[in-house]
């Protein structure tokens, strides 16, 4: 497929459930142009996955409810990378903190983990601690590396998620998501750069929890996204009867974490009215990584931006072009620093 015709394709598949000429999208779709032709220089671009109704086998699960999936044992995967890191850091007498928080908070799961324990009674009242250095500081330095590691599982070797889920590619969406809300924070809450970080860290979760905890669901799941064109959390309900979002928000209130972050994850692929302001940051930070092309699964789509998310962003509507293309060379370059820092290829 020549190149031109290859990249126009893609996009079409990006943005079908778009409104391409809608104001805010205009913009995100000239930089995922953008990003596919840089992709295309390098060799790199591949075509959205199409499969066919042969390709994916019936459902061959047992539907199960929600409640029934959190009484599950989770099996949560990350990249092994920050792990390792942490490993070495554990080696030294005296762990740097400010690296400890580094290589905690580059990992989902470690990040969770260390949340979770901090807001029990133990250490603070539930619901207080939002940020991954005020709960190094509060469970301690050696502690807290233990606690991270020992958050640390593989992937059975046998799960469907092997084929049909990209560990990195979830690692690298949920970092891109981290990195945009803390920039938006940056214009729209300054002083809570780092708990908007996190809830972008942590936001999708709740996919880790239904592809370790249900894997042969993938490939249903993929039916509705490929086949019929779906937004996976849109396919998660049609086969699951709730979406990775809920789960996320279920888990997070069952873990005692604070409120406005329970909020913000359980209502990122929604579009009520009137969101959080975390959760207005989070719903656009989502788009734009997905803009960027770093979705999560094999296909993804972007949904339009409401002009509403902007404002209550602080985002004037006459910046958005130029905050959406510094916010692409950014997250990528944060994204090459955190490769780099981690000797990633």
């Amino acid at each position: 497929m020549p190149d031109n015709e290859h990249i126009q394709s893609t996009l079409r598949e990006r943005f079908k459930l778009a409104t391409r000429e809608a104001k805010t999208t205009r913009a995100l779709y000239r930089i995922a142009e953008i990003q596919l032709r840089e992709k295309v220089s390098r060799s790199e671009l591949n075509s959205p996955v199409i499969f066919s109704e042969d390709d994916i086998p019936p459902p061959c699960f047992e539907h199960i409810s929600l409640e029934e999936l959190l009484k599950k044992r989770l099996t949560l995967s990350s990249v092994a990378e920050p792990m390792r890191s942490l490993k070495e850091l554990s080696k030294g007498a005296a762990p740097d903190r400010r690296k400890v928080c580094t290589a905690i908070g580059m990992d989902p799961k470690m990040t969770a983990a260390i949340l979770r324990l901090a807001n029990t009674p133990r250490y603070a009242s539930p619901g207080t601690v939002r940020t991954v250095s005020g709960a190094v500081n509060l469970i301690g330095v050696k502690p807290s590396i233990l606690l991270a590691l020992g958050a640390h599982q593989s992937i059975r070797p046998d799960a469907v998620l092997a084929q049909r889920f990209s560990v990195y590619k979830f690692w690298q969406h949920s970092l891109a998501c981290a990195f945009i809300c803390r920039k938006i924070a940056m214009r729209a809450a300054p002083g809570n750069e780092e708990s908007f970080y996190v809830t972008g860290l942590l936001h999708d979760l709740g996919q880790l929890v239904i592809t370790g905890a249900i894997p042969e669901s993938q490939d249903e799941l993929l039916r509705y996204v490929s086949l019929r064109g779906l937004p996976i959390a849109e396919a998660e309900r049609t086969v699951l009867g709730f979406d990775h979002a809920r789960v996320g928000n279920a888990l997070f209130k069952a873990w005692g974490f604070p409120h406005e972050m329970i909020l913000a994850i359980g209502e990122h692929h929604s579009l009520p009215a009137s969101l959080s302001p975390l959760g207005t940051a989070m719903s656009v930070a989502d788009n734009m990584s997905k803009a960027f092309g770093l979705g999560t699964h094999l296909n993804y789509y972007v949904r339009d931006i409401p002009s509403r998310y902007l404002h209550k962003c602080k985002i004037p509507e006459s910046d958005w072009p130029q905050f959406v293309f510094e916010t692409y060379r950014e997250t990528n370059r944060f994204l090459r620093q955190v490769a780099k820092r981690f000797a990633l290829k």
